[in-house]
């Protein structure tokens, strides 16, 4: 069974009763009930391996976090390489659109692929006949561009009624510190004195829900909201996260990064996985000077 493969179809043929054009939001667990009736009889750790797929999807880009463990498949999107270089197209998203994409580029593929080979090669035309089903084209440079600074949040919503120090003694508390991983910087709230606790902190419950502290009040935060935060915690404190880099073979090493889902996204567009290194990814020497200028904006410290 290709879990992978699973989630992404499953996410993809949930559709808003009103609106078919949008796909559902589904929980965490109504994922892994549904894929219940997909796992073969004898599999008896399924749901391990369904839940590492899933995880590595969020990871990718190819699903998207909100709330509350919910989640939805990403938008369609298709990129080039560059305006001159469309021989061959990487689709990423809902896989609903990704049928029309071979029938409107006239592909002679495989309605199932996602590396897109069009029949006409001009980027202006491929993109106003993408644009007409509601799918975004863009080039690997323009898509660097639209990715989001890292930030503090700044729109919240209300805040808990419940203080959740009472109610979850397992919080931790994002702290930047020099030549520590991305999990090593969170530490047990355990570990701080009641002063220490003071404003603009972002936590993590034991549940994976991120909340914000500010001024005395507990506010969640969307996941993407609360990673980029990580990140401009990091720059604030001048304390760059560290990433291993070989850049000669092109290879970028991810094991324990949790990254914004837009920078996800490029990033697995971009390059390929490594068979024998989990959560390693390939980058081809074309790419490398955008994939680091996209961890300089990131904030990020290649090593």
């Amino acid at each position: 069974m290709n879990w992978t493969t699973a989630i992404t179809t499953l996410l993809s043929n949930h559709r808003q009763p009103q609106n078919s054009g949008q796909p559902l939001t589904l929980t965490r667990q109504q994922i892994l009930s549904l894929l219940h009736y997909a796992a073969p009889p004898s599999a008896t750790d399924w749901q391990l391996e369904a839940s590492r797929a899933f995880d590595e999807l969020q990871a990718q880009g190819e699903i998207l976090a909100g709330m509350g463990k919910r989640y939805c498949i990403a938008p369609p999107t298709v990129l080039a390489r560059s305006q001159e270089d469309m021989a061959s197209l990487r689709f990423q998203g809902d896989r609903a659109y990704l049928p029309l994409v071979h029938q409107t580029l006239k592909t002679n593929q495989s309605q199932q692929e996602t590396l897109i080979r069009p029949s006409g090669q001009n980027f202006q035309r491929v993109q106003a006949d993408l644009q007409r089903i509601g799918v975004c084209l863009m080039t690997v440079e323009d898509s660097l561009q639209e990715l989001p600074q890292p930030r503090q949040p700044r729109i919240l919503r209300s805040p808990l009624e419940d203080n959740p120090f009472f109610m979850y003694p397992e919080i931790e508390v994002y702290k930047p510190q020099a030549l520590k991983s991305q999990p090593e910087r969170w530490q047990p709230r355990s570990s701080y004195s009641t002063q220490a606790l003071t404003s603009d902190l972002l936590l993590k419950l034991p549940t994976g829900e991120y909340l914000w502290l500010r001024e005395g009040k507990f506010y969640e935060l969307e996941p993407e909201t609360a990673v980029l935060t990580m990140f401009a915690q990091d720059a604030a404190a001048e304390e760059l996260l560290p990433i291993e880099w070989d850049e000669a073979p092109g290879r970028l090493h991810l094991q324990g990064i949790i990254l914004p889902g837009a920078y996800a996204r490029w990033l697995w567009r971009l390059s390929d996985s490594d068979p024998d290194r989990y959560r390693t990814r390939l980058v081809l020497p074309a790419y490398r000077p955008l994939i680091k200028e996209a961890f300089v904006r990131l904030g990020c410290q290649l090593v």
